[in-house]
């Protein structure tokens, strides 16, 4: 049987996992909402919180109900978001993992070498 500290780590890795998945369900979810209704908006600067704020004050000709779920889905999306850091905060703190989740500046990746864990994984700056 695996010692604790890899269950704990592993179990981390398997929950954070299907928030990820959520995630991105609600950004693919607020774009397809954005093309149904045809607005316009910069698909990099989309999912930050400010870009969004200003782009459902000005966009024209959108349903109000439209608002109204593409609001609904940006707080899901915090919500996931915010659930993410809170994983990541936790692997950095676990001894065994904590010194091999660095920041690599170069390509703002965070790296988790594979060890007794499971395999190799990467996450974006923004999940760092």
């Amino acid at each position: 049987m695996m010692p604790p500290e890899l269950r704990e780590l592993r179990r981390i890795l398997r929950y954070r996992n299907p928030v990820v998945r959520s995630a991105t369900k609600m950004k693919n979810k607020i774009s397809g909402l954005l093309m149904e209704v045809g607005a316009q908006y910069d698909k990099r600067r989309l999912h930050g919180r400010r870009y969004f704020n200003e782009l459902l004050e000005r966009v024209e000709d959108v349903p109000d109900s439209v608002k109204e779920l593409l609001s609904l889905s940006r707080g899901s999306l915090e919500l996931f978001n915010a659930a993410q850091k809170k994983l990541i905060r936790c692997l950095r703190e676990q001894p065994l993992i904590g010194e091999r989740v660095h920041r690599n500046h170069d390509s703002s990746i965070c790296f988790i070498p594979p060890m007794s864990i499971g395999a190799t994984r990467f996450f974006t700056h923004t999940e760092c």
